[in-house]
């Protein structure tokens, strides 16, 4: 269930990523490389989103309103390491975006 909301919500980013960008009329929109920058953000997004936060907060909050042990309170069809390796999605995709912005801001003070 978890890897059909990974699957469906990534295609829906992707979609409203492009198509957004499209009506802002970049000049190469439509190209390989546009449709490439908006799959792994949308994608990474919606990887984090249902394989890590939904079912991390969920074993959180069980654990903090039942006590016990954390892989008590996994949300059906989750596991830990599936947690583990949306987190390590997430922090890749996090640090790329990190990474972005700051080489943008570089390039933005040199033009000045």
């Amino acid at each position: 269930m978890l890897l059909l909301g990974d699957i469906g919500v990534g295609l829906l980013l992707t979609i409203l990523a492009t198509v957004i960008r499209a009506r802002q009329h970049r000049r190469g929109a439509g190209q390989f490389g546009e449709l490439v920058t908006n799959v792994v953000p949308s994608f990474g997004l919606a990887v984090l989103v249902f394989e890590g936060l939904l079912p991390g907060v969920w074993m959180i909050a069980g654990y903090a309103l039942y006590g016990g042990t954390l892989e008590n309170h996994l949300l059906p069809g989750a596991s830990v390491a599936n947690l583990l390796r949306a987190l390590a999605i997430g922090l890749v995709v996090s640090t790329y975006a990190a990474a972005r912005a700051y080489v943008a801001l570089l390039s933005r003070r040199h033009r000045r």
